[in-house]
């Protein structure tokens, strides 16, 4: 093979980004992050979201009574800072392993794409995994993930809390932390309660949780409790009222085998977020001291929730 340029690492760079960005599809293709989160791009160092209080009810008068319209104003809500973080990772590639491709017509070699492909899968999973950080730290109010994301919410407790204040200008608390083991019953139990959550005015939300996500060790028991016709915990043949209203999702990247969630998929996507400032990349250059091709992926992103009234979390350990 006749020797290549000095600039082969850019010469190559084309092929290996096409092979980089294809199998970074194939494997979020495969994962659950998309389903779970709606996905926005960004073109700021951080979005920030204002919530905005409710009307309530108690400003409708009746107008032959009174004669004029009354006017309500919104009371402020919290204010959601999603500031994005980026993210790096490389690999380096051997001059060798270009001038020893004994086949020309073959292209780039295998040992050269296979760290590509290698690239991409880890980028992959660190995106899949960031996003599972968000429900595997549900239970916990303060700090930051591994990552240096906020954990905690705007109000200042976890995704999944005993305390969650009404808003900035109300005192009062609702809870969405259940220690509930994954059974039919508890189900019911958990789908009452989130039918009760209420807004900042004390009105009704019109919660319908639709969406069970679960780790793999509770995939078999909610599908179950979620398909058969009879409630599978009765002895007495007894209708099961699960059926058919929930999908399941079974998350890898759940770490707690106890941990369950039950969520209003149609109110999740108003209040959870990922937002991509930059997609994934792949970027090369050339190392003159080691002669060997560096290959780059980097990312920059954020992630977050604005409002917790779209689920419940259970963690029954």
């Amino acid at each position: 093979m006749t020797m290549i340029s000095d600039n082969w690492p850019a010469l190559i760079a084309p092929g290996l980004r096409k092979v980089f960005h294809l199998r970074l599809r194939e494997r979020e293709d495969m994962f659950k992050r998309t389903v779970i989160f709606p996905i926005d791009t960004s073109t700021k160092a951080y979005e920030d979201y204002q919530g905005v209080g409710e009307l309530g009810t108690q400003g409708w008068n009746e107008f032959e009574k009174t004669g004029r319209t009354t006017y309500d104003g919104f009371d402020p809500g919290w204010k959601t800072r999603l500031e994005h973080r980026e993210f790096t990772m490389g690999i380096a590639i051997q001059r060798k392993l270009m001038e020893d491709n004994l086949y020309p017509t073959a292209g780039i070699p295998r040992e050269a794409t296979g760290k590509v492909e290698k690239l991409a899968d880890s980028a992959a999973v660190h995106r899949e995994k960031s996003a599972a950080s968000l429900f595997n730290n549900a239970f916990t109010d303060t700090g930051k993930d591994s990552e240096g994301f906020s954990i905690g919410g705007a109000d200042g407790v976890g995704l999944c809390s005993e305390a969650h204040p009404d808003s900035p200008t109300h005192s009062t608390t609702q809870s969405n932390k259940f220690a509930l083991a994954l059974t039919g019953s508890n189900m019911s139990v958990i789908r009452l309660a989130m039918r009760k959550f209420k807004d900042d005015r004390g009105e009704l939300v019109s919660i319908k949780p639709d969406l069970l996500l679960v780790p793999p060790e509770l995939e078999e028991t909610a599908e179950i409790e979620v398909t058969t016709d009879r409630d599978p915990n009765s002895a007495n043949n007894a209708v099961n009222p699960n059926k058919g209203r929930f999908t399941v999702v079974a998350w890898d990247y759940l770490t707690d085998t106890n941990a369950w969630f039950m969520i209003d998929s149609m109110l999740k996507s108003q209040h959870l977020a990922w937002l991509d400032r930059v997609s994934p990349e792949f970027q090369s250059r050339r190392d003159f001291d080691t002669y060997q091709a560096q290959f780059t992926g980097y990312h920059r992103f954020s992630r977050g929730f604005d409002d917790w009234r779209w689920v419940a979390g259970s963690n029954a350990s």
